[in-house]
């Protein structure tokens, strides 16, 4: 089940999108900007060095520094070590 709300963050897009578990039971974000890829980031506990790296990427895009698809990678890397990403 899709976490209300979860697409609603625009700006700079990646595609594809990413899925990642939530910690609500059963529910998961679909991310595909990197606006909600940092706001995502930054609720998790995990703090590893790839969960920094994504949150450098991140902010590099926003600030124009990094490619969307920078971002992407970084927070991808960092759900797969945080047990968070949802294989297809």
């Amino acid at each position: 089940m899709k976490t209300p709300g979860a697409g609603a963050k625009a700006g700079i897009r990646f595609h594809p999108p990413v899925k990642v578990v939530t910690d609500r039971p059963g529910r998961f974000a679909t991310v595909s900007s990197v606006e909600l890829a940092s706001e995502i980031l930054l609720s998790w506990g995990v703090r590893s060095h790839a969960w920094q790296r994504a949150v450098d990427r991140c902010e590099a895009a926003s600030e124009g520094r990094a490619s969307a698809i920078e971002a992407r990678e970084a927070f991808s890397r960092a759900a797969a070590e945080a047990g968070m990403l949802m294989r297809s």
